[in-house]
């Protein structure tokens, strides 16, 4: 096969074309179901499980399924939100996230707070004492699995919260936008 036939195929094989219409509201209604597809689901932190071959399944976090299409929809959206800045205030969304890491945050080995892992697995150095509950100056590593738990699942429940108030945001901003025409059906 010449090389003019191979490109001639290329061209021919799919359904793109550079003459193509890209609608940009189209794309908008696809994100859309997808967040509310993702925010109808019951919010739970994602687990593993094993299927009938003893096969790990993972399943995964649906807040952060729903966070991630709301995150989408949002970038989709970034020439409207800077159109009109009155209606989606970016800046006080970052801030509250920046908030929501500062009030469920534990302080990592640098110094910074950071949201910790599910049932990740944490090194503690204790101080041993003797029986009059005198310090013994021993220190003994102790390594525990998911002592941060209810903080990382706070921390994500509320962030679903923010995300629903963002989400909401972002359908107003669509509103104005007008991508949506209304029509009347019988």
């Amino acid at each position: 096969m010449s090389e003019e036939e191979e490109n001639e195929n290329f061209v021919d094989g799919g359904e793109y074309s550079s003459k193509s219409e890209f609608s940009k509201a189209e794309v908008v209604r696809n994100q859309v179901e997808r967040c509310n597809n993702n925010g109808s689901k019951e919010m739970k932190a994602g687990y593993y499980n094993y299927d009938k071959f003893g096969n790990k399944i993972h399943i995964p976090d649906s807040r952060k399924e729903y966070i991630r299409a709301v995150e989408t929809l949002w970038r989709i959206l970034m020439p409207e939100i800077r159109r009109f800045p009155d209606v989606f205030e970016k800046g006080k969304y970052i801030k509250e996230e920046k908030d929501l890491i500062e009030k469920w945050g534990v302080v990592n080995s640098s110094g910074y707070k950071e949201i910790p892992l599910l049932d990740e697995v944490l090194k503690e150095v204790r101080i041993g004492v003797d029986k009059n509950n005198i310090s013994t100056k021993i220190q003994k590593e102790h390594y525990i699995k998911g002592k941060y738990n209810n903080v990382f699942n706070r921390f994500w429940d509320d962030k679903v919260k923010l995300y629903d108030e963002i989400y909401e945001k972002l359908h107003e901003l669509i509103d104005k936008c007008d991508y949506f025409k209304q029509q009347i059906s019988y």
